[in-house]
């Protein structure tokens, strides 16, 4: 065997070795102490990459969870609400049927109006003053309110990647008058009245709502409600604005054809109203009184009392002349319940069922998001957990196989060091050799 001085490749090779077992001492060190089996990329470039998507992916179960359970807190303050507006509109129809009795006075129906108003203006008042994180969310979608989008939905992130979202319809405000938008716009009963002369004999000595009540309605009424609105414009002579229809469905736009009809034609010529005439009715009974508009204004709201049970304030400022569609902006938040006649209240009684019914509907989805999100969050839980599981095996140090690596590396560190001392030493022999000539 060959002895060099200048290249000690025992040596060079216990040098390897020992920078060997230190590196991977120090990689057994760092895992050891973070408890991470992957500490930057070069530990393992394909399982960093994995293991940062399943952290993303547990990070949003993770806050979905949290922005379901606000979800919820949210529907639960809302259907709260509803559920006293339910109490609400159920002692409204109480004191109702209390009214319809005939063993009450004028004077009784009228004391029972009081209460019947302060609780119509406490309803509206709880729409517009139940709040969530300081914002309306019972007020509908006009309300202002950034809580709700365009649409006046409600939208909850309660997935961990875009666009995983459950939401909630609460585009329709629940005031009285919003609530009436509601029952009008989904009624497919017509009222069906037979136009008679002023001076019918079936009619003498009945008030207009006694004449309403019977079925009937006089020329002069017909007419102020069909050629004209309460400020003389033509928003209620528009054939799409009219507030009664024919039998085939059309709009009634010329009553004085009616009119003539009425005189020569047995039986009585019949007019009918649907929802959007009693929309057209509320924009007329909300205009403010005139010189020039009383009759109309007075008419309309005579008609909304006897036959729907529904009183409105006019409003201040009036109605623009161009108004043709109920909205929230033009007649809230006027519209009051009315007990203080017999039809009224019986009116009354019919459509405070139709109210509860808008109300019970919109608690009913309430109810089902609620239970969506919990069903959410059990399942969103149950991922999240197998996903940590998942990452676990790929990013964690496994401390059983790291303190064996660290007692082998240890000893290898301290065996490559004591053939690096021995080989270190072997060019000694070349002195050795020159000594002995």
């Amino acid at each position: 065997m060959a002895l060099y001085v200048n290249t000690n490749v025992s040596s060079l090779n216990g040098q390897r070795m020992l920078t060997n077992a230190t590196n991977s001492l120090n990689t057994t060190y760092q895992r050891l102490s973070s408890g991470l089996r992957i500490n930057s990329a070069k530990d393992d470039a394909a399982g960093l990459q994995i293991s940062d998507r399943l952290t993303s992916q547990i990070n949003g179960l993770n806050q979905g969870n949290r922005n379901a359970n606000d979800g919820i807190a949210l529907a639960q303050t809302a259907e709260g609400a509803m559920e006293e507006m339910t109490n609400m509109l159920q002692r409204i129809r109480t004191l109702a049927l209390q009214a319809t009795n005939g063993t009450n006075t004028q004077a009784d129906r009228d004391s029972l109006q009081k209460e019947v108003q302060a609780l119509s203006e406490e309803l509206t008042r709880i729409s517009v003053k139940t709040t969530f994180n300081g914002e309306q969310i019972l007020a509908g979608k006009n309300s202002g309110s950034t809580l709700l989008d365009s649409k006046g939905n409600m939208n909850f992130q309660v997935g961990a990647y875009a666009y995983d979202t459950l939401a909630v319809d609460l585009s329709d405000g629940f005031s009285v008058t919003q609530m009436s938008v509601s029952v009008y716009d989904d009624w497919s009963e017509r009222r069906q009245f037979a136009v008679v002369a002023d001076d019918d004999p079936r009619i003498e000595g009945m008030t207009d709502g006694d004449i309403l009540t019977a079925g009937f309605i006089t020329e002069t009424m017909a007419q102020n409600l069909v050629k004209g609105s309460s400020n003389q414009a033509t928003t209620l002579t528009d054939p799409a604005n009219s507030i009664f229809e024919k039998e085939d469905g059309s709009p009634v736009d010329d009553m004085d054809q009616i009119s003539a009809a009425a005189a020569t034609t047995d039986p009585d010529p019949v007019v009918y109203i649907s929802g959007a005439g009693v929309q057209e009715l509320m924009i007329s009974a909300s205009e403010t009184d005139t010189a020039t508009t009383n009759t109309v204004c007075s008419t309309a709201r005579t008609f909304l009392k006897e036959m729907f049970g529904m009183q409105i304030k006019p409003l201040d400022p009036p109605v623009l002349a161009n108004a043709t569609t109920l909205t929230t902006d033009t007649i809230q938040p006027n519209i009051i319940f009315d007990v203080t006649s017999f039809s009224s209240a019986q009116s009354t009684l019919k459509f405070v069922d139709e109210y509860l019914m808008v109300i019970d509907a919109k608690r009913a989805d309430l109810g089902a998001i609620q239970n969506r999100m919990e069903s959410t969050i059990r399942n969103q839980s149950s991922i999240a957990e197998n996903t940590t599981d998942a990452r676990s095996r790929i990013r964690d140090t496994d401390f059983a196989l790291e303190t064996a690596n660290l007692s082998a590396q240890t000893i290898l560190q301290q065996s490559s060091q004591t053939v690096l001392t021995q080989a270190n030493q072997r060019p000694q022999i070349a002195l050795a050799l020159l000594g002995g000539q």
